[in-house]
């Protein structure tokens, strides 16, 4: 795995910048490949790769408390030659629309199970679906978190601490 990463970092710093991409030459290689998520506030994160910046939001819905709004947007730089999906490392990232200018969109509302996201927001929302019918279950008895959903947790538990404060 360590080879193919490699390997793609160095595909990418040469190939980058004749495509559009000349910010490649100033980046470390674990910007070229890796993805970073950091959580702004709950229900809020915000994801960078090289090529794409992705903001997801998750709130209560205003009245069906077993159903939520999950909100995501996507900005993607567009390559020189990005009609060509072999060539546009833009298009490694599925998107339900054609990459646009930047200007403004209009919001388009999807029902999740109609239409696809994007191939990792529907696999995201597939196995969040599955466990918040879990989370109902006569069974259940509390969650065991993985390390990256540990950090929401730290998250509350310091909002707790600074409203105690207050």
């Amino acid at each position: 795995a360590h080879k193919v990463r490699e390997a793609l970092q160095k595909q990418k710093r040469k190939l980058g910048p004749k495509r559009g991409f000349k910010h490649f030459n100033d980046m470390p290689d674990a910007w070229l490949t890796d993805a970073f998520h950091f959580n702004i506030f709950p229900g809020t994160s915000i994801t960078f790769t090289a090529e794409v910046v992705s903001l997801q939001r998750t709130e209560p819905h205003p009245i069906d408390p077993n159903k939520s709004i999950y909100d995501h947007w996507q900005m993607a730089l567009k390559a020189n030659d990005s009609d060509n999906p072999e060539t546009n490392p833009t298009m490694l990232v599925a998107s339900p629309e054609e990459l646009v200018e930047w200007k403004e969109v209009e919001k388009k509302v999807v029902i999740y199970g109609e239409e696809t996201l994007s191939e990792v927001a529907d696999q995201d929302l597939d196995r969040s679906s599955g466990q918040q019918l879990g989370f109902q279950s006569r069974g259940f008895k509390g969650a065991y978190l993985s390390g990256q959903e540990n950090r929401v947790q730290q998250f509350h538990n310091f909002i707790d601490r600074y409203i105690n404060k207050i």
